[in-house]
C-alpha cells in the first residue's frame, strides 16, 4: 500500500514554507509533508498538492484530482490592530506577490478596516519603487512570515525601513472546510489502497502463496492510518474536544490479533476497513457541516 505525500505549494519559497507550518500544524508531522515551489513541481502518483489559492492552483497546472485549496485567512486579532491605526494614515501592505495584497485589501475592508493602503509587492515591482514606499511608510501591514526575516527585515530591505515604522503581522489560519476536504481526499485515497491491497492479497493467496506478513501488515497500516486521521486538529477543533473517534469508531482494536487462518482474518480485514469508511464519512460529515 503506497503511502501519500503531501506538497506544500507556493508562488515562492516563503509562501511555501508558511503553507508547510499550516499543513504540518493541524496533521500534527502524521503525513510526510515537502515544500515546492511553481518553478519545481514534480508530479507524482500518490502526491497530493495544498495550494494557498486557485490562482496558484491554476499557474501550477497540476491535475485538479490531485489539487486542494486551503482558504487562509488572517485570525481577527490582526483586523483589530488595524483598526486603531488613525484613520489618517496610510497603511502599507507588504508582500511579495499584488494577488494576495488585493486579496487583504479587500479581506481588511469587509471587516471594517477603510484607512488608505499602498501596496508594496517586492517580487513584482521594481527595487526601486520598493525602496522608496518603505522608506515612507509609517505602518506597515502583512503576513507574519512575510513581514519577518524572510523578507522585510531581510538583509535586502531591513536597511530601507524607517526608525519608527510601526509593523503588524497577521498569522493565518487555514479554514475548517479547506482542512476537511483535505482529509476527506486522504481518506478516500487510503480507503481505495486498502480494498486494492486486500484483493491483491487474496489473489495470492488463491495462487497458493503465504499472505500472512502481508495480511499482518495491511490489519496494522490501516489501524495506524486512521489514527493519523482520527487525531487531526481538524476533528479535534469540531468534535467538542475529544481527541479523536478512534473509541466511537471501534478504532481502538489495537488488541485485535489476526489467527494466521488467511478467510478469517481476510473477513477482519474487512471489518477495520469497513470502520475506516465509517471515519471516512465522518470527515465528510463534518466538512459538509461546516
Amino acid at each position: 500500500m503506497q503511502d501519500i505525500e503531501l506538497f506544500a505549494l507556493g508562488r515562492d519559497e516563503v509562501e511555501a514554507k508558511e503553507m508547510t507550518r499550516i499543513i504540518a500544524f493541524f496533521l500534527e508531522n502524521t503525513i510526510p509533508l515537502k515544500t515546492m515551489t511553481l518553478d519545481s513541481i514534480e508530479i507524482k502518483d500518490w502526491g497530493f498538492y495544498i495550494a494557498p489559492s486557485e490562482e496558484v492552483g491554476a499557474i501550477s497546472a497540476l491535475p485538479k484530482e490531485k489539487l486542494y485549496f486551503f482558504d487562509m485567512h488572517p485570525t481577527q486579532n490582526f483586523f483589530d490592530s488595524l483598526k486603531k491605526i488613525p484613520k489618517s494614515k496610510f497603511i502599507y501592505v507588504f508582500n511579495s506577490h499584488f494577488a494576495y495584497i488585493n486579496l487583504l485589501m479587500d479581506e481588511c475592508k469587509r471587516r471594517g478596516v477603510y484607512h488608505n493602503f499602498f501596496p508594496i509587492a517586492f517580487m513584482e515591482q521594481p527595487f526601486r519603487d520598493v525602496n522608496v514606499l518603505l522608506s515612507r511608510a509609517e505602518y506597515i501591514v502583512g503576513i507574519d512570515n512575510i513581514l519577518g526575516t524572510q523578507a522585510l527585515f531581510s538583509e535586502r530591505f531591513r536597511g530601507m525601513l524607517r526608525a519608527d515604522v510601526k509593523i503588524i503581522a497577521g498569522r493565518r489560519a487555514v479554514s475548517a472546510v479547506s482542512a476537511g476536504n483535505l482529509l476527506v481526499g486522504i481518506a478516500c485515497y487510503y480507503e481505495t489502497e486498502m480494498n486494492n491491497e486486500l484483493n491483491r492479497i487474496k489473489a495470492a493467496y488463491e495462487h497458493g502463496m503465504n499472505v500472512s506478513l502481508r495480511t499482518e501488515a495491511l490489519f496494522t497500516r490501516i489501524f495506524k492510518v486512521a489514527l493519523k486521521l482520527a487525531n487531526a486538529r481538524y476533528l479535534i477543533r469540531t468534535s467538542e474536544g475529544k481527541n479523536s473517534y478512534e473509541d466511537e469508531l471501534f478504532l481502538n482494536g489495537e488488541k485485535l490479533k489476526l489467527t494466521g487462518e488467511p478467510e478469517g482474518d481476510f473477513k477482519k480485514i474487512e471489518a477495520r476497513i469497513l470502520n475506516f469508511s465509517l471515519l471516512r464519512q465522518r470527515l465528510q460529515m463534518l466538512t459538509a457541516g461546516r
